[in-house]
């Protein structure tokens, strides 16, 4: 290292020290100070000289700056621990001067009721807020672009968190054990979000991810990792619906969430980690979808209220206890052809001797011989959809199946003998039409394909006895029923 480089590195570190770990200098007002007379800036910090103190009580009011030995000091950083543990302290209100909150600068100020961070923020560190339990609300300006590991961890009155568009970075445990939690609101103005109408409560965050959600707000679609941890503990929560940009769901993630009720997950999720939706007892059923590959230990350990489990063919590997306690399953469908692997304990306590496992008819007997799926009370075929029908009345045509609740997926093609004249398409022979049926517990039916001769009177025709070009959307649109 040349010594240009390592006096460079050495002011670097000073910096970061004078803004992490620095006890005051001054005092003025009964604020605590340290000085940067080369900048003429000032960092709040606390009484001691190597330890906390509870020096702060009441509300404080911070100034935007103040004169000491005849310089103007501008107060621009909160630093590292400045109001720690100052269960005294029940609002402070903070400069439009100020930049940076640093790491633990109100970590456990219990009595802390309000905060005010003004525009001027542009990062809020690592647990700052950490074990405010006393804060209801809070209110970040749009000029914050970061947001700490666990800044917001144990604040267990916290109930509405609104976040700017301008935040980018949320950190791991962020609002964990925000149990009062209910409502995280996004900004809507942001090109990067698409409304969601359904959604009824947060989402979360991760680390360098921003995840948030609720009812009849924005949801960020760039996510594409929920964090550890992200939302552990927080009891308030009663549905999530997660972007499908989201490709994993991190350990523990959702864990302990016991009023969490609904989950809707995406196809773009490929790994549910361990723990993650442990412990959430008010969820009912779990929709995996097919794109997810394994299933962490524990995932689902604790889901008492679980009755139905849907899993995809993609699944092919099941964690330790990931099922365990789940003493509400009734029904799991599984629609592996190969058994998934997993461990004997994997439903362990959850009375699968008494439900039933659907699984493709193929694979019937190999579930019935691998532990611990042979465990299941019954062991039956998935059945197939019905096989839909077409009908034609009143100049469109119908799709119907028999099985309740299936939906029909429909494509047309045009059939192999159509003719192309001088740039115009001689639709009158026909048109195929191909539809088979989906629906939740059953397998898709076989499809069924037909052929509708087109035009069906003279009327449908223009003067040469052809449908131009441009007519052809409104054609398919009729055969479908539009």
């Amino acid at each position: 290292m040349t010594t240009k480089t390592l006096r460079s590195a050495m002011a670097a570190l000073a910096v970061l020290l004078s803004l992490s770990a620095h006890a005051h200098e001054v005092e003025v007002n009964g604020i605590y100070y340290y000085l940067n007379s080369t900048n003429k800036t000032a960092t709040v910090t606390y009484k001691g000289t190597d330890s906390f103190s509870s020096a702060y009580s009441g509300s404080v009011v911070i100034p935007a700056s103040f004169v000491n030995g005849g310089i103007t000091y501008a107060v621009t950083y909160i630093g590292y621990g400045a109001f720690r543990s100052c269960r005294g302290l029940t609002a402070v209100d903070i400069p439009n001067s100020v930049t940076y909150i640093g790491s633990e600068a109100f970590v456990a100020c219990s009595g802390l009721t309000t905060v005010d961070i003004p525009n001027s923020v542009t990062s809020i560190g690592s647990s700052a807020f950490y074990g405010c339990s006393g804060l209801t609300t809070v209110s970040i300006p749009n000029s914050v672009t970061s947001i700490g590991n666990y800044a917001f961890g144990g604040c267990s009155g916290l109930t509405t968190v609104s976040i700017p568009n301008s935040v980018t970075s949320i950190g791991d445990y962020a609002f964990n054990g925000c149990r009062g939690l209910t409502a995280i609101t996004v900004a809507s103005d942001n090109p990067k979000y698409d409304s969601r109408n359904n959604c009824n409560a947060i989402i979360e965050t991760s680390s360098n991810k921003l995840v948030v959600g609720c009812k009849n707000t924005t949801i960020p679609y760039s996510v594409t990792s929920i964090g550890n941890y992200a939302f552990g503990g927080c009891s308030g929560l009663t549905a999530v619906d997660i972007p499908n940009s989201v490709t994993s769901i991190g350990n523990y993630a959702f864990g302990g969430c016991s009023g969490l009720t609904a989950v809707s997950i995406p196809s773009s999720v490929t790994s549910i980690g361990n723990s993650a939706f442990y412990g959430c007892f008010g969820l009912t059923a779990v929709d995996i979808p097919n794109s997810v590959t394994s299933i962490g230990d524990q995932a689902f350990h604790g889901c008492s209220g679980l009755t139905t489990v849907s899993i995809p063919n993609s699944v092919t590997s099941i964690g330790g206890h990931a099922f365990w306690g789940c003493s509400g399953l009734m029904d799991m469908y599984c629609y592996a052809k190969e058994v998934p692997n997993t461990v004997s304990y994997a439903f362990y306590q959850s009375n699968i001797g008494n439900a039933t496992l659907h699984v493709p008819e193929m694979s019937v007997d190999s579930y019935k011989a691998t532990s611990p799926w042979s465990d299941f009370g019954m062991i039956v075929p998935i059945e197939k959809c019905a096989t839909p029908t077409f009908s034609f009345a009143n100049g469109k045509v119908k799709v119907t199946c028999a099985t309740e609740g299936a939906k029909c997926v429909t494509s047309i093609v045009m059939a192999e003998n159509q003719t192309s004249e001088d740039g115009e398409i001689n639709v009158s022979p026909a048109f195929k039409v191909s539809t088979y049926a989906t629906a939740e517990g059953y397998d898709n039916s076989e499809v069924v394909t037909t052929t509708f001769s087109w035009p069906k009177s003279a009327d449908d025709l223009d003067g040469d006895g052809h449908i131009d070009i441009s007519d052809v959307t409104t054609l398919v649109n009729i055969i479908l029923g539009k």
